[in-house]
């Protein structure tokens, strides 16, 4: 009779995740909301178009919009040397025609430039990972479709839903940049394992591995550690969060333009 339960309650859950993936992408997306987030050092190392292997290194500043689902973050380089005092702001805006606000200062010019829509799908900081790979979709701008319940590629010990996204839009695969995307998400944490990213030829062009994610509280996740794979250049970049501070007051003023521009 137990026997028969469990395997109800089983089958109970695979119908529900079956039926419901765009609820699993929620839930993917809700259990990585941190109210804050201060990261005072994060290592972005990453390989460059002539093969050798460049590091970066910059403080992170998150907060989130709100009660949506939405952040906004500013990012400062500190080395090397040649890119200190460059800042990105990026202000996701859940608005699918628009895009997030993506600004960066330029020191060298004494300038601002906004990453328009159609840019966000380019390179971050001439490294594997897109401004669009480091935000949050919006929920309502893809199609979802369950693909299968299996073990995780990544963290083998876990069982992962696999997701298809796509794009219900142009403008939105224009902004993401893949025709559509596989994401493989841990069962019973609903942290992604990894993600994959096509074109429209069905050919895979990104492969992002989430190698650590820390616990911060009940059900708040934090990525710590992730590595992108560009297979049409072949090159790799790995993101690394080493100190940080999770639910700490973060003035408004520290995502501002005049902030990007004069460091407060």
């Amino acid at each position: 009779m137990k026997l028969i339960i469990l395997i109800c309650v089983l089958f109970g859950k695979f119908a529900f995740a079956e039926s419901n993936p765009k609820e699993i992408i929620k839930k993917n997306i809700e259990v990585s909301l941190l109210k804050s987030l201060y990261a005072e050092k994060v290592i972005l190392t990453g390989e460059t178009k002539s093969g050798s292997k460049k590091t970066k290194e910059y403080s992170m500043w998150r907060k989130r919009i709100g009660s949506t689902l939405y952040s906004k973050t500013m990012s400062r380089f500190h080395k090397p040397a040649k890119i200190a005092g460059q800042g990105v702001l990026m202000i996701e805006s859940g608005n699918s025609n628009a895009g997030n606000d993506i600004r960066i200062y330029l020191p060298a010019f004494k300038r601002v430039r906004r990453i328009e829509r159609s840019m966000q799908s380019g390179s971050f900081m001439g490294t594997a990972f897109s401004y669009s790979d480091l935000s949050v979709q919006e929920l309502n701008d893809y199609k979802y479709s369950y693909e299968k319940l299996s073990v995780c590629p990544v963290h083998k010990n876990k069982k992962c839903h696999v997701i298809v996204s796509k794009p219900v839009s142009k403008e939105v695969r224009e902004r993401r940049g893949y025709a559509y995307t596989k994401t493989w998400i841990q069962s019973d944490s609903y942290i992604t394992d990894k993600l994959e990213g096509y074109n429209g030829k069905d050919k895979k062009v990104k492969v992002i591995d989430f190698l650590n994610t820390t616990e911060v509280k009940k059900n708040r996740w934090l990525a710590t550690k992730i590595k992108a794979q560009d297979l049409k250049s072949n090159r790799w970049a790995l993101y690394e969060i080493k100190e940080y501070k999770t639910d700490t007051p973060i003035d408004e003023s520290i995502f501002s333009e005049n902030n990007l521009k004069n460091p407060l």
